[in-house]
């Protein structure tokens, strides 16, 4: 272990210093940490068990998972972004769903033998998005802004919506067979998302009114006390959620939400911390993903899965952005880039770890590992090396048409307040002055 902590912690070190130069290259930090992930793991040096067997690592990844989700739902200004919203509803309330259906009509296919609840969860899995694959997209001033905030909004929010529909799904499909199914569903998504609901609000509304009470008093308080009253917001949403029998990571989520003005009102001094944690939790997932779920899964890949990996990022992607932009008025060059850079990556980790946590006996776990652990990968390599250069190119494009963009939903930008970069980008961010 010792060694491990000192070739990641070197790695993290240079990594930190070279991020602003590496995000104009083919080079990102998914690729480097899942990279040393794989050189520290079994399959190669073995300094350390990075398996989700292992204590630390599931205790590692629920966290990571669970301040991802806080730190997203922080993120987000409601109120200003109800005044911009059609990119960002389309590609969650309509593009979403249909990637959903889609994922599973694939993996249906595919998996015949697979059962209805391991192709749900795939498809569930695989449908949320990962903006730090392609930080380059997110980070390059040359892109519309109003395209990059709608990918950025997307990547931050539909991994909390993708989260109830796998809690569903493990519901059901534990469920006893003399059970109603629909009984079933019910009473887990009332404990796990309205017990975990509750929790998320209620530790949150009870920071937040702490922070609102002490600045009404005039007290000198800084953003960074804000800061840490806010993770402080977040582990008590996490306990009580797990007191009450409901989820952490809708707590998380929820809370993140409910404290999101008071962080806001403090501008980046209260976001900086919580975001620099995110960013450190984030590479250590990925090294997580290279030692203990790449590594292991080398000999599972055949051409069903190989082939999953190529429609859900190639076609599948592509496809539910596309109806989900009939009637925008989004160029064609938009919709295809859009289609595109929606990788996938922490979340559908995390998520397949959730899988192995509550449901270890899941029917098809072994096919939902190796096609996760595939797409993941081939979104890792594939939306990497064409981040920089699919950007420029379509930055070309939009300054050759200035007018498609102007009178298109490309040049509908969201307002100053509602947005800031994602954390996993924060080393790298650009400002767009």
């Amino acid at each position: 272990m010792n060694a491990a902590l000192i070739v990641i912690g070197t790695v993290v070190v240079f990594y930190s210093l070279a991020a602003k130069r590496l995000s104009t290259t083919l080079v990102t930090g998914p690729m480097v940490f899942t990279a040393v992930g794989v050189m520290i793991g079994p399959k190669a040096l073995d300094l350390v068990d990075l398996t989700l067997s292992n204590d630390d690592v599931e205790f590692l990844l629920n966290t990571t998972l669970a301040v991802v989700l806080f730190v997203d739902a922080t993120h987000i200004n409601l109120t200003a972004v109800r005044r911009s919203w059609s990119g960002p509803a389309r590609l969650l309330f309509v593009s979403f769903p249909v990637m959903l259906v889609l994922g599973y009509a694939i993996g249906w296919a595919l998996f015949p033998t697979l059962g209805v609840f391991a192709i749900a969860a795939i498809a569930t899995i695989l449908a949320p998005t990962d903006a730090a694959l392609g930080q380059a997209v997110i980070t390059n001033p040359k892109v519309p802004l109003g395209v990059r905030q709608t990918l950025s909004v997307e990547s931050g929010l539909n991994d909390g919506l993708a989260l109830p529909v796998l809690i569903a799904i493990l519901a059901v499909a534990q469920a006893d067979t003399a059970a109603d199914p629909a009984h079933v569903l019910v009473d887990e998504l009332v404990k796990e998302v309205g017990f975990g609901l509750l929790a998320g609000l209620g530790a949150a509304l009870l920071a937040a009114g702490a922070v609102w009470t002490a600045k009404r008093m005039s007290l000198p308080i800084t953003g960074i006390a804000v800061s840490i009253a806010s993770l402080g917001a977040l582990v008590a949403a996490a306990g009580t959620a797990q007191a009450m029998g409901g989820s952490v990571l809708i707590a998380a989520f929820v809370a993140g939400l409910a404290m999101a003005p008071q962080i806001q009102s403090f501008g980046h001094e209260a976001s900086a911390f919580p975001e620099e944690v995110v960013v450190i939790l984030t590479l250590l997932a990925f090294v997580v993903f290279g030692g203990g779920i790449l590594s292991a899964e080398i000999a599972s890949l055949n051409w069903q899965v190989a082939l999953y990996a190529i429609l859900s990022l190639a076609v599948l992607r592509p496809l539910a952005v596309a109806v989900g932009a009939i009637g925008s008025g989004a160029a064609p060059q938009t919709i295809t880039f859009i289609g595109w850079f929606g990788p996938r990556g922490l979340a559908s980790i995390l998520f397949v770890a959730v899988v192995a946590r509550k449901a270890p006996d899941f029917e098809g776990l072994a096919t939902i590992f190796s096609v996760m652990t595939w797409t993941v990968a081939a979104s890792i390599v594939a939306h990497g090396l064409t981040a920089w250069p699919g950007s420029n190119a379509y930055a070309r494009w939009a300054t050759d048409h200035p007018t498609l963009i102007e009178d298109g939903p490309e040049h509908r930008t969201l307002p100053e307040d509602a947005l800031r970069p994602r954390a996993v980008d924060s080393l790298a961010a650009e400002t767009d002055g």
